[in-house]
């Protein structure tokens, strides 16, 4: 083979090194979206993890076998593990899919799964372990192609899924970019038959992607989901993909409704138009209550769905109705499709859709409502953001509820649908959390304020509805309620005059602080823009005892502990993992590799790689909130980290392998001090930009990021140059490392968010650059010495 050490990777090899990243960040999200509805939503995170590990395993099976993975024949290896790499995608993929297990064993399906997807990011790992440790005088110029890479493919994918709607099809073309990169590195070849493998490989994928695309779009595509959390699906009416949900609609057209589903799992109904009367509408449902105390009202819905609650409204004569949806294919099949089925309630007078996100489009409206409600909405349809941030909802916080307490008229009411099981442990969060939003803002006695109804019949027994008023309830709302309390199919469990559960009242008095939850077995303290896990309310000191107190009754708690079992089976997995190919692969070859001096260079790559994604993930979950929308949170977010980490790693370029420590120190102390300076900078910006226009917001998020993640991109090719002057035999081994402590960092940094916040999750991250720049320091120390 023609490439060999002391030659440069050239002629396309920086472009396969960027096509294989975009196409490993493109996978990794479109695994997030499918677990999300084979699965369920809090596997959906796992996604990040199995990447991560199987990245790393890569890298160290280049470590391990040195005489197969060897300088003469990378760019051989390259070709070929990037083709592999293409059909490692197809078939990890289709496996998946077609396992038909039911819900009895779905631990067995989620095994199969977890071993089987890892395969691609395996193969992905060799060829960028290849790429970063074999051409050593290129290996800043090459991390800034895989980084670049990868920001690039954040923006590709979202574009992609949204535009052709066939998850598969998307499929198709990211295994169509492998061989690509494969054609771009059998460049460098003198192989004929590695370059004829990669450009068959390229064009068999374009040609099937094609294929699949025109089969999606005539109503047949050639790939399906079947079975979708240990059920199987009926034939859907409509099915299309996002970049952050899978909506599918079906059912009888000849019927009064048809079932929207949500990543197979959050249902709504499509209901046919029809004037149904209070009476009958009462006696089923008991969200519709608030309509009774606010006839004649402007009424804002969150989460429009199939449209049933802004028919609700209509038959209850309210004067103006404005439905926020942020699903724009709900929004679509609403108003398109399905817009004769539903009766177009968008033409209506007074009445109109908005396609955005709620809290965002409230904050920056001065319209002012009579209601604003919610019925039941909530986070089960996992989006590729909220992979990361297990079950958060940014309509469940204190600052999003005095937004909308701030959107309403001197007599407006909030009302929320929760579950109401026994105990009620959504409904004492609901109550906390208006509580703490009511004393934000100046309320002396939330009590006052409040007010809780359920249902007798059916599933609105088991719902409970929150009346929050901005000014105190007036008597005649009190009267109003002790009417419906008296109505069939209606009760009312506690108002400002009495309560059948005296906990609401003290949970209002509390106003929202954890006192209250001291005493019970679930936190239902109020959920803040810094901990907006309003579904958690497992306390990590629980844990332990939570499957006592589950049985005792406690219902709330069950999908908690199946998250957090997740999370602590996952982090024992991947301790597992750290022994496997860290401590092993140092056993198997202490006696091959000289491992004096080098100790400092496992603390600093494994620190730099925790850093990088605690600082990464946290960033996910805060900005996600500002931006208002969990697709623009997961591009613009990661673009801009990667994509200026990228840059960064350029920068490094000139650093020569036997350069003076000074320079890189100075850049690791900028590192610090951009770090510090996003954490001071960002509060203020985000609060004085929360209304500001989209686009404001992206340049704001953007011009926070971009200086950090510059000086962020420059840690790996530093300690890269250091590693290849002291030990270059370890270097794939370091780059293991690196991926195996991300992968730790990717699930430890949901764990810290839920025990202690979002903000904690961002300061381990500093803590650990600064571990990273006192290791580089006595790297240094050593060297002189």
């Amino acid at each position: 083979m023609s490439t060999t050490s002391t030659e440069r990777l050239h002629r396309g090899g920086f472009a396969g090194v960027f096509l294989i990243s975009l196409s490993t960040l493109m996978l990794e999200i479109l695994i997030t979206r499918l677990f999300s509805v084979t699965l369920w939503y809090h596997f959906a995170f796992v996604a990040v993890s199995i990447a991560m590990l199987g990245l790393s395993a890569g890298a160290i099976l280049v470590y391990l076998l040195p005489k197969i993975f060897s300088e003469e024949r990378a760019a051989f290896h390259l070709t070929l593990f990037s083709t592999l790499f293409a059909a490692g995608i197809a078939l990890s993929l289709l496996v998946h899919v077609h396992m038909r297990l039911p819900a009895a064993e779905m631990n067995t399906l989620r095994a199969i799964t977890f071993a089987v997807i890892s395969i691609p990011f395996a193969l992905s790992g060799v060829v960028i372990c290849i790429a970063l440790t074999k051409f050593p005088a290129q290996v800043s110029r090459l991390y800034a192609a895989d980084l670049c890479g990868a920001a690039s493919g954040c923006i590709l994918i979202v574009l992609l899924l949204d535009a052709i709607g066939d998850i598969f099809s998307v499929m198709a073309i990211i295994g169509g970019l492998c061989g690509l990169a494969a054609v771009f590195f059998a460049l460098n070849t003198s192989s004929r038959a590695a370059m004829n493998a990669a450009v068959l490989c390229a064009l068999a994928f374009f040609a099937l992607a094609g294929h699949m695309i025109f089969r999606f779009a005539s109503g047949q595509p050639m790939v399906q989901v079947d079975w979708a959390k240990g059920n199987q699906e009926a034939k859907p009416l409509l099915e299309r993909w996002n970049s952050y949900s899978r909506i599918k609609i079906s059912g009888n057209p000849q019927s009064r409704g048809l079932l929207l589903t949500i990543d197979g799992a959050a249902a709504t109904a499509l209901m046919r138009f029809d004037e149904l009367p209070k009476q009958r509408i009462l006696a089923n449902d008991v969200s519709p209550a608030v309509h009774e105390l606010r006839p004649d009202a402007s009424v804002a819905i969150i989460g429009v769905g199939g449209g049933r609650d802004m028919l609700i409204a209509h038959n209850f004569g309210q004067k103006r109705v404005l439905g926020i949806e942020m699903n724009e294919d709900i929004v679509e099949a609403l108003t398109g499709r399905f817009g004769d089925f539903t009766g177009h309630l968008e033409r209506l007078p007074g009445f109109r859709i908005v396609n955005d996100e709620a809290r965002s489009y409230l904050s920056r409206s001065n319209e002012r409502f009579d209601i604003i409600m919610a019925n039941m909405i909530d986070t089960w349809a996992a989006t590729a953001a909220g992979a990361f941030a297990l079950s958060e909802n940014s309509l469940y916080t204190v600052e999003a509820w005095r937004t909308f307490l701030q959107r309403l008229t001197p007599r407006g009411l909030i009302s929320f649908t929760r579950w109401c099981f026994e105990p009620p442990g959504e409904m004492y969060r609901l109550v906390a959390l208006a509580a703490a939003a009511l004393k934000a803002e100046g309320v002396a006695d939330p009590r006052r304020h409040i007010a809780i109804l359920t249902g007798e019949k059916a599933i609105a027994a088991v719902r409970g509805t929150i009346v929050v008023a901005r000014n105190p309830l007036t008597e005649g709302d009190l009267d109003k309620l002790d009417e419906l309390d008296a109505a069939d199919g209606y009760k009312l469990v506690h108002s400002p005059r009495r309560s059948l559960d005296p906990l609401y009242g003290e949970v209002a008095a509390a106003g929202g602080s954890s006192n209250v939850s001291d005493r019970l077995a679930i936190d239902v303290s109020a959920p803040t823009d810094d901990r907006p896990f309003f579904f958690n309310m497992l306390r990590p000191r629980d844990l332990f005892a939570a499957r006592a107190v589950e049985k005792a009754g406690h219902a709330t708690l069950k999908p908690n502990l199946e998250a957090v079992t997740v999370l602590g089976t996952l982090s024992i997995a991947m301790a597992v993992m750290v022994l496997l190919f860290i401590v092993l692969p140092l056993i198997l070859t202490a006696r091959k590799v000289r491992f004096a001096g080098s100790w400092p260079l496992f603390v600093f790559f494994g620190a730099i790689g925790l850093a990088f994604l605690l600082v990464e993930v946290s960033q996910l979950q805060r900005l996600s909130i500002f931006l208002g929308h969990p697709t623009y949170g997961l591009s613009v977010v990661l673009f801009s980290l990667l994509l200026s980490s990228g840059v960064g790693s350029y920068s490094t370029a000139g650093i020569r392998e036997d350069a003076p420590l000074q320079p890189s120190l100075i850049r690791m102390g900028f590192l610090l001090a951009a770090v510090g300076a996003f954490s001071m900078l960002t509060p203020p910006v985000l609060q004085a930009l929360r209304g500001a226009t989209m686009p404001v917001r992206i340049a704001a998020a953007v011009s926070l990021l971009f200086p950090m993640g510059f000086f962020m991109g420059m840690a790996f090719p530093i300690g890269m140059k250091f590693a290849l002057r002291c030990c270059p035999p370890l270097t794939p081994w370091l780059w293991g490392i690196n991926g195996v402590t991300s992968v730790f960092a990717s699930v430890i940094a949901v764990a810290i968010s839920l025990a202690e916040g979002i903000g904690a999750t961002f300061w381990v991250g500093a803590a650990c650059y600064a571990a990273a720049a006192a290791s580089l320091l006595f790297i240094g120390q050593r060297r002189d010495a």
